[in-house]
């Protein structure tokens, strides 16, 4: 499952295999929303099937951090914004 966070300063994700690019990095500690910190690992490029309207769509969004302690994937609205992309959210 992944989440859209606009509060996250970095995409994350525990799965290793949802990575199209991947390099190790020196662990560095990754803080949560609690104020807890898990160790991120490693670091890549992800690619995401996302459904806008009613077509499928197929994108790539860069500089995931591998969280192996995370329990769920995050995308982070701020990651997004600095590469001059807008996130609109609005009721279903």
């Amino acid at each position: 499952m992944r989440h859209i966070d606009s509060a996250a300063t970095s995409h994350r994700t525990f799965d290793w295999s949802a990575f199209a690019t991947y390099a190790p990095v020196t662990p560095f500690p990754v803080r949560m929303r609690d104020s807890s910190a898990s160790l991120a690992v490693g670091q890549g490029d992800v690619h995401l099937s996302i459904l806008s309207n009613t077509k499928s769509a197929k994108c790539k969004l860069y500089d995931f951090l591998h969280v192996p302690s995370f329990v769920y994937s995050l995308i982070s609205v701020a990651t997004l914004a600095k590469r001059r992309l807008t996130v609109y959210f609005h009721d279903v």
